[in-house]
């Protein structure tokens, strides 16, 4: 099956961005534009997917049943979890200006020595044409001095209080995987935005690696996760997670479980691994544990 058959991706739709930093960004543009969005809003987005009551629901069974589901599947968002939608939002948007190198494009009306116009795409031209988006050539803005680090936070708290919960309703608010059309001007590339993964109990940073390509396999359909193999040095597993994260333009890495790490030997080794890699790659990065891991 394709990527365009999936039902899980979604087309790139641009969003002209306030902010002068992000104008122009595709990876940003493409995104959900929940800046101008109220608290309202966001809870709302928040609710959207709890279980609705029906009509239909007429015996006693039935709307037992119905509570049930309830009490494991409602979620009531909060204030924390609109601060938290900020914070993932933040990131994302972060992130991909780190990447902005190869994304950024630009809007010129040029004129040659003969008068002729050498490019000439009007704002309405870039954002929506016929309902497909049409881009410049791409021009290199990164700057790595400017920003030669990406952000990242760490989500801590007992186990059960629901930090996992919290996180993936807040990241089913953003499509996990974007597709940009081919145009004239560019090719078709696929955006991944959010990858979650559970920190391996042996934080060796092959098991990462490999944890990080089998959720890049189950969100794409690729099969990156079988290259990786036992003697296999830890440089070439690298290599191949580096290269799959900036082939698909993760956004945001988030590692799950990460107090997994503690009682390894080896813990600062992984740790220094995973932040670098994501410092190499340019994706943000959010980790979420137990108090343990402090």
């Amino acid at each position: 099956m394709s990527h365009a058959d999936n039902p899980g991706f979604v087309y790139a739709k641009l969003s002209r961005q306030d902010n002068p930093f992000f104008r122009g960004n595709v990876l940003i543009e493409a995104l959900p534009d929940y800046d101008s969005c109220s608290s309202l809003d966001i809870l709302k987005e928040l609710n959207r997917k709890n279980p609705k009551s029906s009509k239909d629901m007429k015996s006693i069974e039935a709307r037992t049943s119905f509570l049930q589901i309830c009490l494991r599947n409602v979620f009531i968002p909060t204030h924390r979890h609109i601060a938290l939608m900020r914070t993932v939002d933040d990131l994302l948007r972060y992130g991909y200006f780190s990447q902005r190198g190869r994304h950024v494009i630009e809007v010129k009306s040029d004129t040659g020595a003969d008068g002729a116009t050498i490019q000439c795409l009007s704002e309405s031209e870039l954002y929506v044409e016929r309902g497909v988006q049409k881009y410049p050539e791409y021009r290199d803005h990164s700057d790595e001095a400017f920003c030669s680090t990406t952000p990242s936070v760490c989500l801590i708290g007992w186990s059960g209080i629901g930090k996992t919960s919290s996180i993936n309703h807040v990241i089913q608010l953003y499509p996990q995987v974007i597709l940009h059309r081919k145009s004239i001007l560019n090719d078709e590339f696929t955006q991944l935005v959010w990858l979650k993964v559970e920190c391996p109990s042996k934080t060796r940073p092959k098991a990462v690696c490999s944890a990080i390509l089998g959720a890049i396999d189950e969100a794409l359909g690729t099969s990156y996760k079988s290259k990786i193999t036992q003697p296999m040095s830890q440089e070439r597993a690298r290599a191949i997670t580096t290269d799959a994260l900036k082939s698909y333009f993760v956004g945001v890495l988030i590692i799950d479980e990460i107090q997994n790490i503690s009682d390894q030997r080896n813990n600062e080794t992984f740790f220094n691994f995973i932040v670098e890699l994501t410092n190499t790659v340019k994706a943000s990065l959010i980790f979420i544990g137990t108090p343990k891991v402090k």
